[in-house]
């Protein structure tokens, strides 16, 4: 449950508990969304004529919360390209071992035609 504080005008939110304090009004059946935008924009909330708290979808950013969301998507693409890297590493390897078996294979089957292959004569000769 969290508790809002509205300012002198009765409309925007001025500050967010999640205890019941002094002067302070019970906002109950609050949504995900809604909850996280007044933890962490307050003052960009207000309460309707009802009573019902109101979060805009497009909250208005500060410079610092802008370069905080620049930092935070550049941080979740980094993260995915060292993924996608440490993949192409782990293909690339097992590339190389299957490559390695196969050239060890051929080198085998190369040794084994560059070997004279020595039979006896079981003909008898000229006495």
């Amino acid at each position: 449950m969290l508790y809002v504080h509205v300012d002198n005008s009765g409309k925007w939110i001025d500050s967010v508990s999640t205890e019941q304090k002094d002067g302070y009004q019970a906002k109950p059946g609050l949504l995900d969304n809604q909850i996280i935008a007044l933890m962490n924009f307050p003052t960009k909330c207000w309460v309707d004529d009802n009573g019902a708290v109101v979060t805009p979808d497009n909250l208005p950013l500060s410079d610092a919360e802008k370069q905080a969301q620049e930092a935070s998507l550049t941080i979740t693409k980094l993260q995915q390209q060292v993924s996608d890297l440490s993949s192409q590493v782990n293909q690339a390897n097992s590339d190389k071992e299957s490559l390695q078996s196969q050239i060890a294979s051929l080198m085998l089957e190369i040794s084994k035609l560059q070997t004279p292959t020595q039979t006896t004569s079981t003909t008898g000769g000229a006495k």
